[in-house]
């Protein structure tokens, strides 16, 4: 079963809006999807990005300084 985005937003964005949104430049954002940390699929001549990959990315990356409440309790 497919599962729809349910957020408001585009599904696919550009690459370089991409690369924009993560704060990569290109040959580090074609380092991501060689990695296979970003997804992106061909739509005629143009590349985009899934916006789940870029939400997926960001929110993987490890945090820096104070730690969350979560990791606190965890901690304790």
């Amino acid at each position: 079963m497919t599962d729809f985005h349910t957020e408001p937003g585009p599904l696919l964005i550009p690459r370089k809006a991409a690369f924009a949104m993560l704060g990569v430049g290109t040959t580090k954002g074609h380092e991501l999807i060689n990695a296979g940390l970003l997804d992106a699929r061909k739509l005629g001549e143009k590349t985009v990005i899934t916006m789940a990959s870029v939400r997926a990315l960001a929110d993987g990356l490890p945090r820096i300084g104070r730690a969350s409440a979560s990791e606190r309790r965890t901690a304790a």
